[in-house]
């Protein structure tokens, strides 16, 4: 997730119960946000093995089931989805009141496929949630400083479109279940890349403790830093792009007015435009690519005028996206750092990043900056699948020239972690839904009155066999 943080630390796998803060100490944001990941993966784990089993940790409350999907009359791309909650490994999704398809909160921009059965399935991740988004995150008194950040549960209800061709008219439900099963768990297995990180250059200097650095180097930027490397366009590799960040991609500048290739930043962010230099590349967002964590192509500063925050960009950051000043307060422009590199470690920065090429043992190490280098694994037995908004996370240090990896193995990406589930088949040709795939449970209290009440006809039974006994 996108933030100014120092680092990320939770690992599930070290099983930590708390984190105990100690007198006298300096108080991190990593501890702090270590602690509440503990909690919530321990909620998550325990809601997810209460509600469901291994092969599908889902369901929701027989009296308050959400996410039913139903015709709409004479409207054959869409369908209707009731209010309610759903879980998803351990994960509650709140669908707070009636929608369709089309009308969704997060709405996808496509059509179910008219030509065959198509899967519906619930979509759910975390995402972060900062000023730019809330405005009730800041605190007038503060003068519009930002402190701390949110993340909401977002959900998405897709279609996928079933292989076979399937009779609707008299179809196989046991057929039709299995090929879903299938597709559903196709959702869940694409193999993501994986990246090794190391430090390249001259050792650390005679005298000093060397850190245990991959690679053998050291560290040689100014400050503590927490680079992101993430993919901005999404497939396979040579066609999939990534980008990268110093601050966690944390760098925003929310956007007063834009017109072509001008934009005016707010008056609380023109400080740190003003540090801006030409060539920086800048991605235009709002809202909506935020939380459904979209790329846009990127463009790079031209000028920038710090008294009055104009930035002269390059070209147009997007079609059809000019607003006037008081017309818009959720797009911002976000700062990356990647630039070009020379030589057999370098890569070519551009609109849409720098290209992603796997590699083994020497080949393809790619520079980042100050003796940092990153390579994309190759893996001769599986192609991998890089998915847009993907991202891993390294943290560097001054005080050792170090940076801290969780292994020196290639490791996958921290996120983002969609979770799904079905719902149901869906007809378009007959506006016809043929199959309900939600998971219901009842509450605890009913099920004790149904114990109470299998007791109650157990003995009755057991007299009656008595009586025929003693006949």
């Amino acid at each position: 997730m996108k933030g100014d943080f120092s680092r990320l630390t939770f690992q599930p796998r070290q099983h930590y119960a708390r984190v105990l803060q100690q007198q006298g100490r300096p108080q991190l944001d990593a501890d702090w946000n270590e602690q509440v990941a503990i909690l919530l993966h321990r909620l998550e784990m325990m809601t997810g093995d209460l509600i469901g089993d291994a092969g599908s940790r889902s369901g929701a409350p027989v009296d308050a089931a959400g996410f039913e999907i139903g015709p709409v009359p004479g409207e054959a791309d869409n369908f209707t989805i009731s209010r309610g909650r759903y879980y998803i490994d351990g994960l509650c999704c709140e669908c707070d009141e009636d929608t369709t398809y089309v009308e969704q909160p997060l709405p996808t921009g496509t059509k179910p496929d008219r030509d065959r059965i198509s899967l519906v399935y619930l979509d759910v991740w975390e995402a972060v949630v900062g000023p730019l988004d809330d405005r009730a995150l800041l605190e007038p008194a503060l003068s519009g400083l930002e402190t701390t950040l949110r993340t909401r549960i977002v959900w998405q209800v897709n279609t996928e479109r079933l292989s076979q061709n399937h009779d609707a008219r008299a179809p196989d439900f046991s057929a039709l279940r299995a090929e879903s099963h299938e597709l559903a768990g196709g959702l869940r297995s694409h193999r993501r890349g994986m990246m090794r990180v190391r430090l390249s250059g001259p050792p650390v200097e005679a005298g000093r403790r060397a850190p245990a650095n991959p690679g053998g180097g050291h560290f040689r930027g100014p400050e503590n830093l927490l680079y992101r490397i993430e993919v901005h366009e999404g497939g396979p590799a040579g066609q999939a792009t990534f980008k990268w960040s110093r601050e966690n991609g944390s760098p925003l500048l929310p956007v007063a007015s834009l017109e072509g290739s001008s934009a005016h930043i707010a008056p609380v962010a023109r400080q740190a435009a003003s540090r801006l230099t030409e060539g920086t590349w800048l991605e235009l967002s709002d809202r909506l690519d935020r939380v459904l964590g979209r790329s846009r192509t990127m463009v790079q500063v031209k000028n920038v005028d710090a008294a009055s925050g104009l930035i002269e960009l390059t070209a147009s950051p997007d079609e059809g996206r000019d607003f006037k000043p008081g017309e818009r307060t959720d797009v911002a422009l976000r700062r990356w750092d990647q630039r070009s590199v020379p030589g057999p470690h370098g890569g070519e920065a551009g609109p849409k990043g720098m290209p992603i090429i796997e590699g083994e043992h020497e080949a393809h190490w790619l520079a980042i900056e100050d003796g940092i280098q990153v390579q994309f694994a190759a893996e001769r037995e599986h192609h991998h699948h890089y998915r847009t908004g993907d991202y891993w996370l390294v943290p560097a240090r001054t005080a050792d020239e170090g940076i801290l990896l969780r292994s020196h193995a290639a490791q996958p990406p921290e996120g983002v972690e969609h979770r799904y589930a079905p719902l149901g088949l869906f007809v378009p040709q007959l506006a016809l839904v043929i199959a309900d795939y939600r998971r219901t449970f009842r509450p605890l209290a009913t099920l004790q009155e149904e114990v109470n009440s299998l007791r109650v006809e157990l003995e009755e039974l057991r007299s009656q066999i008595g009586a025929v006994g003693r006949r």
